[in-house]
């Protein structure tokens, strides 16, 4: 299915296009690159790619099938990557006092992945309110058929574990995460 979706909130803008099921955003043109989503908010631009792992023999069980728990380890793996692609990786949100753990998690598994396959994972924030962000993981195998669909949800809490209001203990963060969201300013 092909199509657009264009949201204007306040002063922030976003564009996705569908094009066979990958979600775009903005001008890129999926001839380009299928596996980027570039969102504008206050006239910055921020682009971020799919996350991509091979399973990995040991990551298999006996019946040679990647163990359910590795879908959470990718999970992680691509959020690492999502937020430093962003510009706030783990050490530099660790240097600023912030930690992010994980609230909750699901994860509903629709077919099994093998050694040595290709998966990608790519996420889309879903809610944030700037202490809680949840995000979205679609992970496709190398034909493009779904093989998980999951979400996790992550506070920002202070070392002592205090909850963090992003937007005015660091806006920069709020600004970078709320950028890439559909979403309505909490006035906090």
């Amino acid at each position: 299915m092909n199509g657009d979706l264009s949201v204007q909130t306040g002063n922030k803008r976003i564009e996705r296009q569908v094009y066979d099921g990958v979600h775009t955003a903005g001008s890129v043109e999926p001839a380009i690159c299928p596996f980027l989503i570039t969102v504008e908010r206050r006239g910055v631009e921020m682009s971020v790619k799919k996350y991509k792992h091979t399973v990995k023999y040991y990551e298999t069980d006996k019946m040679g099938i990647t163990h359910h728990s590795n879908y959470i380890r990718w999970m992680e793996e691509a959020r690492i990557d999502f937020l430093s692609q962003i510009g706030w990786d783990y050490a530099r949100m660790e240097e600023e006092g912030v930690i992010s753990p994980v609230v909750s998690l699901s994860c509903r598994y629709k077919e099994p992945t093998t050694f040595p396959e290709e998966v990608t994972v790519q996420i889309i924030p879903g809610r944030f309110n700037g202490v809680v962000l949840e995000l979205n993981y679609t992970m496709t195998n190398s034909e493009g058929r779904v093989v998980c669909e999951a979400s996790s949800t992550h506070a920002f809490v202070n070392e002592n574990g205090s909850p963090l209001r992003l937007k005015r203990n660091l806006p920069e963060l709020y600004d970078s995460l709320a950028g890439l969201l559909d979403m309505e300013e909490t006035g906090e």
